[in-house]
């Protein structure tokens, strides 16, 4: 998996959170042999639908962010999701012909020390969300 092989070449720890270990309100847990958990979270476009996830930072600074999820709709969708700080980011899922075929999509959230949050709130994407790894960004001289 890419999520291993950055943390691994980095040297960076990796945070695997499954999705539906969160905190979910108005969004369905969808059982799926496909999923690294054997769940999925789902139907966050539903009215008031969110889906929290708590990960514990070491230091101040930039976290990378990898979200495994899958989107069956044909065609890519954006979502917003915010981490700590309440800023918006959008994140963009490959669409695929069918549900269950799995793409992993990266972004950066400013993070604090100690626990911090990460949410996707209800919107018009359908993706659904399998697990988040997360890993403190750092540079090298190999990227």
């Amino acid at each position: 998996m890419a999520v291993r092989w950055y943390s691994a070449l980095l040297g960076a720890p990796l945070s695997h959170i499954e999705a539906e270990s969160g905190t979910r309100t108005n969004a369905a847990l969808v059982s799926t042999t496909t999923a690294s958990g054997g769940v999925k979270v789902g139907a966050l476009t539903a009215s008031g639908s969110s889906l929290v996830l708590r990960f514990h930072a070491a230091k101040s600074g930039d976290e990378r962010v990898y979200l495994r999820a899958d989107n069956g709709t044909g065609a890519p969708c954006d979502e917003q999701v915010w981490g700590k700080d309440g800023v918006p980011i959008t994140v963009t899922y490959a669409g695929f012909a069918d549900w269950n075929f799995w793409g992993t999509t990266a972004v950066t959230i400013s993070a604090s020390p100690g626990d911090n949050t990460f949410t996707f709130a209800g919107g018009t994407c359908r993706a659904e969300i399998d697990a988040v790894s997360i890993a403190p960004v750092t540079t090298s001289p190999y990227l």
